[in-house]
């Protein structure tokens, strides 16, 4: 399925045409609509559009800046030993800068391997305690990653998106409506936002264990 099947149904709601609601306004629509769907599945931890990503981390350096794909994180997990062993591997706890019982700096010196702790501040990861030698991609992040731009009515839908795919086109619908002040807005917004909560409802139920749409580039010496 494209987004051209959006941009007709769209045009059917708002009784428009490709005059009146031209592709290139449309396509702006769709892809702010997309965004807001995406920003409610991430905040509901749904893992539709997950990602795996690996970073490098080194000797004495305790930040780690966080993709710019990056909507929600899920979980870190940092290896100090020996990337190549599965064993090695222990999930970062979360913690506060801004709350910290002594000073940073004397905490990512302090702080027990076995207990890693992490704090995000100016887009960065920063880890207690830092690495004491150089290790290839031994950060490992698990987030929900925004997905691309639309840029032409023919691209195809992600696969969960096109079983929703009328949720995309009523919020498009509604955004358009909002735009222009018509008066239905506010009903067509109630329409959206009622199929979109349907599908975090479905989402939630239908994953059952964890599962990572994404990709792990070994070769890749950032940030994915």
């Amino acid at each position: 399925m494209t987004l051209q099947t959006i941009f007709d149904k769209v045009r059917r709601i708002t009784n428009t045409s490709t005059a009146s609601l031209p592709d290139t306004r449309l396509l702006s629509l769709s892809n702010e609509a997309f965004l807001y769907i995406q920003r409610e599945l991430a905040q509901n931890e749904i893992e539709s559009f997950g990602a795996v990503a690996k970073t490098d981390i080194s000797s004495g350096k305790e930040n780690y800046q966080l993709p710019d794909d990056l909507l929600t994180i899920l979980r870190i997990e940092i290896n100090y030993d020996d990337v190549n062993d599965e064993s090695k591997w222990v999930k970062m706890t979360a913690t506060d800068l801004g709350n910290l019982p002594i000073e940073w700096y004397k905490l990512i010196k302090s702080q027990p391997k076995s207990k890693p702790l992490f704090d995000l501040f100016s887009n960065n990861i920063w880890t207690f305690p830092e690495p004491d030698a150089n290790r290839t991609l031994g950060l490992r992040l698990w987030y929900i990653a925004k997905q691309p731009d639309f840029t032409s009515a023919s691209d195809e839908l992600h696969p969960v998106l096109a079983n929703y795919w009328d949720i995309l086109a009523e919020g498009t619908a509604w955004l358009y409506y909002e735009e222009i002040g018509h008066p239905s807005s506010q009903r067509r917004f109630d329409i959206f936002h009622a199929k979109l909560q349907k599908m975090v409802s479905d989402l939630k139920i239908e994953v059952i264990e964890s599962t990572k749409m994404g990709y792990i580039d070994y070769f890749n010496s950032g940030w994915i």
